[in-house]
């Protein structure tokens, strides 16, 4: 099984990376209580954690109730506003996804609105101020308040069974990334109980925060160069990646080996390398893509990407990954 691609791929790709990412969480989580490693990556990366002796007692956290939940006191205009390329495209379908309901509960407030489908676009262009109008519909804020209190409750409940709650207690949420939001929803909706705890979250990749008290490990937008951002360019990788590859990430953890994070960042830059066709085949159907769809963009990305050339770090030479890279670019550009 060593000599398997994808378990390679894990052991000396991923591995090192989720690695790095997760001492460095131990690292903070020395003043709280529980670690809560958020669904869906959140299995695997607790496993790691484990596997790395962490120190601090753990928890898995389905926050799928959460964008619901949120929503207690009825929508807010400002999430309506932040929402609303969603519901130009889909309508009322499209606010539902957003808020974790099913679409047809949505069907009662047509009328009013003067809407014929769930899934009609609402188009601002069309005179009609929607956010305003919909925080103004009493029965559609009735119906979102009404799955919202019930959502509510799940998650309250589910929180409470796993240590969440107390006041001066200390919690941890750790997710691959990117904007905080998890640990935002859970701050809307309970924010203000008594018993709210004190609230860390640790991300792999911190891009565009949405919350105090969040941090990005390998990458933080509010203090690091744009640059050092590769995660984001391969967000399935590391997304599906500590499920779809686990035995191989799973080797590295066990071995009990770190990296410095300028050194887990370098081998971020490099995970796209440049595979057999075989070997790309077999990651993107590791990570759910069907093989008919070889030639998508992701493919393209690891087949011809300039990060396969290192960093001026790696390559010890100054100046050689500088033009490695710019002839790279252009061989690409001349063969569009």
């Amino acid at each position: 099984m060593s000599g398997d691609f994808l378990f390679r791929y894990g052991r000396d790709v991923l591995g090192p990376v989720f690695t790095a990412f997760l001492c460095q969480v131990e690292e903070r989580a020395q003043d709280v209580d529980r670690v809560f490693f958020v669904e869906p990556e959140g299995g695997p990366l607790r496993e790691m954690y484990a596997a790395l002796a962490g120190s601090v007692a753990t928890a898995r956290l389905d926050l799928s109730p959460a964008a619901a939940a949120t929503a207690f006191l009825g929508v807010a205009e400002g999430r309506l506003r932040a929402w609303m390329s969603v519901m130009e495209a889909d309508g009322l379908k499209g606010l539902a996804q957003c808020l974790g309901m099913a679409p047809d509960l949505f069907s009662e407030a047509l009328p009013g609105l003067g809407l014929e489908r769930i899934d009609q676009p609402l188009r601002m262009e069309d005179c009609t101020d929607w956010p305003c109008r919909l925080v103004a519909d009493g029965n559609l804020q009735r119906i979102v308040r009404q799955v919202a209190q019930g959502a509510r409750r799940v998650l309250r409940d589910s929180l409470e069974k796993a240590g969440f709650f107390g006041r001066g207690r200390g919690i941890a949420l750790v997710a691959v990334g990117w904007d905080g939001s998890a640990q935002g929803a859970l701050r809307d909706a309970f924010g203000e109980e008594p018993d709210w705890p004190r609230v860390s979250g640790y991300y792999m990749s911190l891009n565009h925060p949405l919350v105090e008290g969040a941090e990005g490990i390998l990458f933080d937008a509010r203090q690091m160069h744009p640059d050092d951002n590769v995660l984001e360019h391969f967000k399935p990788l590391f997304e599906i990646g500590p499920g779809a590859l686990r035995e191989g990430a799973m080797a590295h953890a066990s071995t009990g080996r770190s990296v410095p994070v300028s050194h887990a960042i370098d081998i971020a830059r490099r995970a796209v390398f440049r595979p057999t066709a075989e070997e790309a085949t077999q990651l993107l159907e590791a990570l759910g893509l069907s093989a008919h769809r070889i030639r998508s963009p992701m493919l393209r990305t690891i087949m011809d990407s300039p990060w396969k050339y290192g960093t001026a770090r790696s390559a010890g030479i100054p100046g050689l990954t500088r033009a490695l890279r710019l002839a790279h670019l252009l061989r690409n550009r001349r063969l569009l």
